[in-house]
């Protein structure tokens, strides 16, 4: 099945459904493309435990992040171009708003940690706010700008975002347009990382065939997600954002570690906090562009 949407939504209903029925059910084609990430995580979760996952799960922002970056064209124009190529929908919320990404990190997630999460547990925060000026801050810092799916189990919690990220060094920085990338960590392997060609009409159908020649040669891993752990889903680790805004809350003052202004918009480098104290502190998202400082990936 390549519907992320449909999978996401009704993953515990449908693995349980092929349990009862003892058949099959195989979803390569739903996250990351023509990347092979979906049953890699399956074999790893029988001897492995796996406590992290971070990637660039959405071709269409990748492609007009990248393109930004690389170009130093405007949001407005990126988009237009992508949706004349196709990359992009002409209605593209799904995407641009990171839903699509948030429907691959429910999937991933659930699958890693046994445990059920829902789609309004996980802040979903998209690129549609995003300007030249956040990239030009970035890049005289040595940084990247990339949508970032996320989560890690930590202290029985799970901290799960969808959320745009300045990161450098490392393989997820230098991935550009419509390539996907996912790194996984677990006990026994430190980290792997699985980076290809994102989703798209010959990518989607690399992927099912796949999953339809495990599955006639009888390979295929029969599902065993059930659900059965439990965590809260709270996004308490702490880490420092880049915040774009046009006011200043008292409760955001406090939060400043650096600061620069720009005609009427401040930017900010805020101090170590977790994502929900400063969403707190924000308050209407919807003026903000908001970005998590990645120091270690």
């Amino acid at each position: 099945m390549s519907n992320k949407a449909v999978v996401s939504k009704y993953f515990e209903e449908l693995n349980e459904l092929a349990r009862e029925k003892d058949i099959y059910f195989s979803y390569e084609a739903a996250v990351a493309g023509a990347i092979p990430v979906i049953h890699p995580i399956m074999e790893e979760t029988f001897f492995s435990d796996m406590h992290k996952v971070q990637g660039i799960l959405n071709g269409t922002s990748n492609y007009i992040l990248s393109k930004m970056e690389v170009e130093g064209s405007s949001y407005d124009e990126v988009l237009r171009e992508a949706q004349v190529l196709g990359y992009a929908e002409a209605n593209p919320t799904a995407d641009v708003g990171g839903f699509d990404a948030m429907r691959k990190i429910r999937i991933l997630s659930s699958l890693i940690y046994n445990a059920k999460i829902n789609e309004e547990e996980i802040f979903t925060f998209g690129i549609q706010n995003v300007k030249k000026a956040d990239f030009d801050f970035a890049r005289e810092r040595g940084y990247s700008i990339r949508l970032l799916a996320k989560s890690e189990l930590a202290n029985e919690k799970i901290n799960i975002s969808v959320i745009p990220t300045f990161i450098k060094d490392n393989f997820l920085a230098k991935t550009f347009g419509g390539t996907n990338g996912v790194k996984v960590w677990g006990e026994n392997f430190s980290a792997y990382e699985l980076k290809g060609p994102g989703a798209d009409k010959l990518e989607t159908a690399d992927a099912v065939m796949r999953d339809l020649l495990r599955t006639l040669a009888r390979r295929e891993i029969k599902t065993f997600y059930d659900a059965g752990k439990t965590y809260e889903v709270e996004n308490n680790l702490k880490n420092k954002f880049y915040v774009r805004t046009s006011g200043l809350s008292s409760e955001l003052k406090e939060l400043i570690e650096e600061e620069k202004v720009i005609d009427y918009d401040h930017l900010i480098i805020t101090k170590k906090v977790s994502l929900d104290d400063l969403r707190d502190a924000l308050g209407d998202l919807s003026k903000v562009f908001l970005a998590e400082i990645e120091e270690d990936l």
